[in-house]
């Protein structure tokens, strides 16, 4: 059976033993810190870095499809005014004429303040 003082001097020993693995645990816990932050921020980055290839990517899409759907207006509006041209020739050189006629008087209203 053991005595009092040798169970005090090795639960002493194995408290002894504890500390010195607590106190290599706390020194190593900067480095782990450090390690485990630096592969978060990395983790972080591809993810952003994902992310804003995949916005880029789908606002490229988007900028395609709004310039073929104003180009496919523009067309259209050109079309519509060529025909109306060729249906009413007259009424159009009149039109044409009257906005140069106002185009180029307020040009020169303009030009006489200066």
């Amino acid at each position: 059976m053991k005595t009092t003082s040798t169970r005090i001097n090795e639960d002493i020993a194995v408290l002894r033993s504890d500390l010195c693995r607590l106190g290599a645990d706390l020194a190593e816990l900067p480095s782990r810190v450090r390690s485990y932050g630096r592969d978060r921020i990395m983790k972080s980055r591809e993810r952003l870095r994902t992310a804003a290839v995949g916005l880029e990517n789908r606002a490229k899409d988007r900028v395609r499809d709004t310039s073929g759907v104003l180009k496919d207006h523009g067309h259209h509006a050109m079309d519509k005014w060529r025909g109306e041209v060729e249906y009413r020739p007259l009424a159009s050189v009149a039109v044409a004429f009257v906005a140069g006629w106002l185009l180029a008087s307020a040009v020169e209203h303009r030009c006489k303040w200066r």
